[in-house]
This record gives C-alpha cells, sequence and structure tokens, in this order.
C-alpha cells in the first residue's frame, strides 16, 4: 500500500518551510506575506509566487539553509506512526509544496519509501535565488493529485491501495485519487474541516497522529480492499 503524506503543517508542526526560512531572514512580514496575498488574491501563478519567494533567499549560504530546517520541529508520535507503517511493508510517499531541503532531512530520519518537493537551486553553495517547482498548487499537470498518479503508476499500485494524509486545502487534489483521504486536522491547525468535508465526501478527519494511524491500518486490512466504500462515498 501507498501512503502519500502531505509535510508542512501535517507532519511538521508550525509553519511551512518556505515560511520558517522568511522569519530566519527577519523579512517574513515586510516581504513574505505579501507575496503570499497576491497569491492567495489569484494576482500571481504558483510559478512566479515560488520565484519570487526563492529571490529573496539569494546567497543564503546552503549550509545555514540546511541548520535552519534542522530545527523544524516534527510531530509528536510521528516517528512511531511511519516506524509502523513501515514495518508493515507499506511504502511512505511525501508529497509537499514545500521544500526538498525538509522532505530530504525526513528522508534521511525515518527512510522515507520516496518524496518529491519545490527545489531551491544551489550555487557555489549558496541559494541562487531560483527554485525548480516539482510541485505546485494550481498546475493540474504537476499538483498533488498529478502526483499521486506518477507514484501509482509508477509502483503498479492500484488507486485502491492508497491513503492520503494533509491538513489544508492544497491537499485536495491528492484526497480526490486516493480511496483513503485523511483530514489531519489538530488543535492548532488553521485549515477548516468543513469546508474541505464539503468539497470531498467521506474524507476521514483525525487530530492526533494515533488515531490517523488506527485509521490507516484499520483500512490496510485485507478485508477493506474489495469494499471500495470510500471511494463510492464520495
Amino acid at each position: 500500500m501507498l501512503v502519500f503524506f502531505d509535510v508542512d503543517g501535517t507532519l511538521t508542526e508550525g509553519s511551512n518551510v518556505w515560511e520558517y526560512i522568511y522569519r530566519r531572514l527577519g523579512i517574513w512580514n515586510t516581504i513574505g506575506i505579501p507575496i503570499q496575498e497576491r497569491f492567495l488574491r489569484g494576482k500571481i501563478t504558483y510559478e512566479e509566487f515560488a520565484q519570487r519567494d526563492a529571490a529573496h533567499f539569494a546567497d543564503t549560504p546552503a549550509r545555514l539553509l540546511q541548520e535552519w530546517v534542522s530545527q523544524i520541529p516534527i510531530r509528536p508520535q510521528v516517528k512511531e506512526l511511519l516506524h509502523t507503517l513501515q514495518s508493515q511493508g507499506h511504502r511512505i510517499i511525501l508529497l509537499s509544496t514545500g521544500l526538498t531541503l525538509l522532505t530530504d532531512r525526513l528522508a534521511k530520519e525515518f527512510g522515507i519509501f520516496d518524496a518529491v518537493a519545490n527545489e531551491l537551486e544551489i550555487v557555489e553553495e549558496k541559494a541562487s535565488g531560483k527554485v525548480f517547482v516539482h510541485v505546485s498548487a494550481d498546475d493540474i499537470h504537476r499538483d498533488k493529485g498529478a502526483w499521486v498518479r506518477h507514484f501509482c503508476k509508477k509502483y503498479r499500485v492500484s488507486t485502491e491501495q492508497t491513503v492520503a494524509v494533509g491538513d489544508s486545502a492544497g491537499d485536495i487534489p491528492m484526497f480526490r485519487q486516493v480511496e483513503l483521504p485523511i483530514l489531519f486536522a489538530p488543535a492548532d491547525s488553521s485549515a477548516d474541516p468543513k469546508a474541505i468535508q464539503k468539497g470531498i465526501p467521506g474524507i476521514v478527519v483525525t487530530e492526533t497522529m494515533t488515531e490517523t494511524g488506527r485509521e490507516i491500518l484499520d483500512f490496510a486490512q485485507p478485508s477493506r480492499y474489495w469494499l471500495g466504500w470510500r471511494r463510492y462515498a464520495r
């Protein structure tokens, strides 16, 4: 079974990795927020959004970026959940509109099966100010839904044997492609569960990683595959 996880806000606590770097540079309020608001209002595409962010990271040493990202806190019980899923033969794939700086860290720490995220260009040990956008929030050919289809084809896994866990409306394309979509909505989440539930009827909502793990392991029981009830519920 393939289990797809969003990263920022789902496996990690606090803000996304882009905002985290902005804050360490001391320019989140003055530069980061205005760029984000332009994207949210539809004034710029996600590609433009990411490129403008990356431009403000130019000349930051790669070593420093890695050090900052290493300090982003992981949610409690994530280690136990991922270990349990992997010990039962399930393959974990990270899908993130964040940065490979973070997914690479998690892959190393937890032995993640596969991952895809956006990649800051590093030239001569410094951020060049450019980013390679592999995962988009508004391009249907590169959004998380497209990547679910890609990995299912790559690893020859039926979508009936897929789970996705995410914490925001940005994960809806991923939710729509899997058999078991799980909206992770902890107390510190800013997402509106009701709005997402309206867009994905039948989605499961959890508040802790322990609860999330129970849902996944219950679904993974062989007797559940042939039912396909969640798909028809949507």
